[in-house]
């Protein structure tokens, strides 16, 4: 807590004076969930993940709705250095983005405290639209909140570029980004190991006034060493939107080959000859589809499913297929009261097949009559079941590694602004 608060301090003392920022050109966004749950021993909540599934593990939370307990909270200020009055004069904005996390396991415990977000932007010079950044930041398309997983367009990391470069019916953005890895040390006769990616982005295509086409791509490099071999990695994506009559609906495919195919900046700055013919091999296509629509006045459905087909020759297993599909219903009582319901199955196949099925249940209390109503409380009751193949790989450090299923109940507050 104490480096939380200082922190916090010092965002505030560097807005304040630094900038000499009012409150009229301070920005605050927040996103905060907190809650606690227990098994029907009596312990505490455990986390639930069908291993090797996308939206697994740091990526995502899959069918999320009654696995998430702790405490989480993302704080975004956004300072206006110089604010734009209308749509054409430029503007100068200052980003930070900051996370706090816990366990929520009582009031004095340790928590994690994270700078996520540093970066500049400006736009609208020079008589243009045109967005420039440099920074870190989370550069990010598409959200799909049942699994917590930024499944398209999506890169975190320290970059430059320039965005709403106008062609055709659509926009064009263009960024580098710039990886090191620190976790060992790789310097060689060029010094420091890293990885360049050139990312670009031709968004908002309109097809017709309902649907759009956005393109993406990526081309990253990782230089030549005296113990490494230069090698490159691609990526290509294309995302089909709708807007529906009440919601939108998303269908995107995306490809990633040798140095991108896990579909992201996390691939390895520095391989042998030979480890450059193994990865030369690696490709992932990933396709997904995506729903949120009102079907009813008082009801609304999130949904989604997915396929991901991973070739990986560093693996004994090369070739590893994960699909799932989840929907959450809500029906509303009225504008306060509600009931979640979300259902989803997923699964894994690497030799066996490992499948997980969730399905919760969750009331709800919420400020207005939508399903992106927030703040919510929840009171919710999972059961999440698993097949044999998946007993002591699914749940695995828990009580219920050894078991099939699980029946988990607990509180939760979600909020966002």
């Amino acid at each position: 807590m104490k480096m939380l608060h200082w922190g916090l301090a010092s965002l505030l003392a560097l807005s304040s004076s630094a900038f000499a920022l009012t409150g009229e050109n301070l920005d605050f966004h927040s996103y905060m969930r907190t809650g606690f749950g227990s098994n029907l021993e009596g312990g505490d909540l455990a986390r639930i993940d069908n291993p090797g599934t996308p939206a697994s593990g740091l990526a995502g939370n899959e069918f999320r709705l009654g696995n998430e307990d702790g405490t989480f909270v993302d704080m975004k200020f956004v300072g206006h250095n110089k604010k734009s009055q209308n749509a054409n004069e430029p503007y100068w904005n200052t980003h930070f983005l900051m996370t706090y996390e816990s366990g929520a396991n009582n009031n004095s415990e340790d928590s994690t405290f994270r700078l996520r977000e540093t970066f500049v932007e400006a736009g609208n010079l020079a008589g243009t639209h045109l967005n420039f950044w440099i920074g870190n930041r989370f550069y990010r398309s598409t959200d799909l909140h049942m699994m917590d997983w930024y499944y398209f367009g999506n890169v975190d990391g320290v970059g430059a570029g320039v965005e709403n470069i106008p062609l055709a019916n659509g926009k064009l953005s263009l960024a580098l980004f710039n990886q090191v890895n620190d976790a060992t040390d790789k310097s060689s006769d060029i010094g420091t190991h890293k990885m360049q990616l050139i990312d670009i982005r031709f968004f908002d295509f309109k097809l017709s006034e309902k649907h759009s086409l956005n393109f993406w791509g990526q081309v990253a490099q990782a230089p030549k060493g005296d113990n490494s071999v230069s090698h490159m990695g691609e990526l290509i994506g294309v995302k089909f939107h709708s807007n529906l009559a009440q919601g939108f609906n998303d269908f995107s495919v995306t490809y990633g080959s040798r140095l991108l195919s896990s579909l992201g900046v996390w691939g390895d700055e520095t391989l042998t000859a030979a480890e450059k013919d193994i990865e030369d091999e690696s490709r992932t296509v990933r396709v997904v589809e995506h729903i949120t629509t009102k079907l009813a006045p008082n009801f609304e459905l999130h949904g989604a499913a997915y396929f991901q087909n991973a070739k990986n020759p560093w693996l004994q297993t090369k070739d590893v297929s994960t699909m799932g599909a989840g929907i959450r219903p809500v029906y509303f009582l009225n504008d306060n009261m509600s009931f979640a319901t979300e259902i989803g199955h997923s699964i894994v196949d690497d030799n066996k097949k490992y499948h997980m099925t969730r399905i919760t249940v969750a009331p709800q209390l919420h400020p207005n009559l939508s399903i992106w109503s927030r703040p919510v409380l929840r009171f919710f009751v999972t059961h999440t079941m698993w097949n044999e193949d998946n007993k002591g790989r699914i749940a695995s450090g828990t009580m219920f590694e050894d078991k099939t299923s699980a029946t988990q109940y607990g509180f939760q507050a979600e909020a966002w602004f």
